[in-house]
């Protein structure tokens, strides 16, 4: 049995105007203040032809602008 393996990893260029949740008074978002990462692991089993991925967000929130992509 082999796995491969592979790895990236991705800078996001998003220049949005949000709110910040969790705060009273609510309070708008100024910008960025670092870099926002996407990562991703992937894994393909040889024995079965099968991809598994594990995808990580540096961000909260983004499923309006992924439902856009997709």
């Amino acid at each position: 049995m082999s796995i491969k393996f592979a790895f990236s990893q991705k800078e996001i260029d998003i220049n949005i105007v949000t709110y910040l949740s969790g705060y009273f008074p609510i309070r708008k978002c100024n910008g960025l203040n670092d870099n926002l990462i996407i990562k991703t692991n992937t894994f393909f089993d040889e024995k079965n032809q099968k991809y598994y991925f594990f995808v990580i967000l540096d961000v909260i929130g983004v499923m309006m602008y992924l439902d856009k992509l997709l």
